[in-house]
């Protein structure tokens, strides 16, 4: 399969029979901060799991390892662009994993990253976060940090954008009722290999947790609503879920396809080939926001917006940890959304609600933007939260860290830090509320957030 400069290594762990990689190396944060670290004590080492696909070597340092860009798909490039994800081909000879490509096409991005503590023992509980960036972004999520609570951590990408949620009348013609939610496909890709090489690593494929938050979240709450998605993870955790989405027809999603296209220039392209011949960067660019792709599930899902397949009752029966920022205390559109994900999750198994409300102090003494609940749970020891000023954010991100890794251990979100978490349940309302203390509180808005769950359900819901 191709790697770019990545080419197989030989079948030995000694490092000193690998190429030298260190001036090519690029890496996360967290691995970078873990790396240098290390420096001092014992240099890293390389460490080889046989996959489904092959076998890999990645990089093991004194207290973690790790195992990058590891192909979970085939590339969704040329013929295979806006399909459904196909297999990775198998490789021979032993795949290097110990760094990233230091180049790649944007659309080579079905692959995942690997993090596991430096122990031999009982399987590990596997947390799957789905990241809205692509492998090696800035700001892209590692799972360095998350790994001393004993996990394991899988950081997955899919395609983004108009790459992964697309229709257009020239896709119709070639595949009619073809899938047009390829995120989805995506995340259903990644978690079938997942199960099937948990084991590899040291996971325990009967104890996943899939995350995520942003636009990834949009796709991934769609998972619990879906039939096809049963067996495959056993936990979840949103940030901000949208499920009041406005639905949009076929016919709508195509005719915003060809509109999208021709309003940026990008056409003529009458064919399906011609589409999957257009610059993946110029399509990259293009923006989904207030079009009709926007509300599209694929054909093989429950048609409509993602609260009516929550309350269908045909998904995985899940344990859920979900909720929202507080952005504008003003618009309870993100509460009514979390808290309806926290009910359907509560009537198939168990659930725990919370609102963020946090906010980073300036250095005048007032408040900032909300603070980010993924970035505290992902945040390497250093900055962002490294000064005495964040003192409050190093208090909270050490909380969010213990509750979100003791859910995907055993479904019980606990720190010694903070109060027990109750379970959501519909009679007692109980919300954990994050902000300069940390309390659960009983039905928190409830008569407001019951007017506004009913008005956007009828609101998201077909004419």
């Amino acid at each position: 399969m191709p790697r770019s400069t990545r080419t197989p290594a030989l079948a030995t762990v000694d490092r000193a029979k690998f190429p030298d990689r260190r001036r090519r190396t690029v890496l996360g944060a967290g691995i970078a901060a873990v790396l240098f670290a290390s420096c001092a004590g014992s240099p890293p080492r390389l460490l080889q799991v046989e996959l489904t696909s092959g076998r890999i070597a990645g990089i093991e340092l004194d207290s973690a390892r790790a195992f990058l860009d590891v192909p979970y798909a085939a590339p969704p490039m040329g013929a295979l662009r806006w399909r459904e994800p196909e297999p990775a081909p198998a490789w021979d000879g032993v795949l290097g994993a110990d760094r990233r490509l230091p180049a790649r096409d944007p659309e080579d991005c079905l692959r995942l990253d690997v993090y596991l503590p430096r122990v031999n023992g009982a399987p590990l509980p596997l947390l799957v976060w789905f990241d809205d960036r692509a492998p090696g972004d800035a700001g892209a999520y590692d799972g360095m940090r998350l790994v001393g609570s004993g996990l394991a951590v899988a950081i997955v990408h899919t395609r983004r954008g108009v790459l992964g949620v697309f229709a257009h009348p020239a896709l119709e013609r070639q595949r009619p009722g073809g899938p047009a939610n390829f995120v989805l496909q995506d995340q259903l890709a990644a978690l079938r290999w997942l199960n099937a090489n948990a084991a590899a690593f040291g996971a325990d494929p009967t104890r996943i947790t899939v995350g995520s938050s942003g636009d990834s979240t949009r796709v991934l709450v769609r998972l619990l609503g879906s039939p096809a998605a049963r067996g495959l993870f056993q936990r979840a955790i949103l940030h901000d879920p949208a499920v009041f989405e406005d639905p949009a027809s076929r016919a709508e999603a195509l005719a915003a396809g060809a509109r999208l296209l021709a309003d940026h220039d990008l056409v003529p392209a009458t064919t399906a080939s011609e589409l999957r011949a257009l610059p993946a960067d110029r399509l990259l660019a293009l923006a989904l926001d207030g079009t009709a792709l926007q509300g599209l599930v694929a054909a093989d899902q429950a048609v409509g917006p993602a609260w009516r397949a929550l309350q269908n009752g045909d998904g995985p029966p899940v344990q859920v940890l979900v909720g929202s920022t507080e952005r504008d205390p003003g618009n309870l559109g993100p509460r009514a959304a979390a808290r309806l994900v926290a009910t359907a999750a509560s009537q198939r198994s168990c659930s725990h609600l919370f609102v963020f409300r946090y906010r980073t102090p300036r250095a005048d003494g007032s408040n900032g933007p909300p603070a980010d609940v993924t970035a505290m749970l992902f945040a390497p020891p250093a900055p962002p939260f490294g000064t005495e000023a964040l003192a409050g954010d190093r208090w909270l991100a050490q909380i969010v860290r213990d509750y979100w890794t003791s859910f995907v251990r055993d479904g019980a979100p606990k720190s010694e830090l903070a109060p027990p978490w109750p379970d959501y349940a519909v009679g007692d309302d109980v919300t954990m509320v994050f902000d300069t203390t940390v309390q659960p509180a009983a039905g928190l808005l409830a008569s407001k957030l019951d007017r506004a769950m009913a008005e956007l359900m009828l609101l998201a819901s077909p004419l």
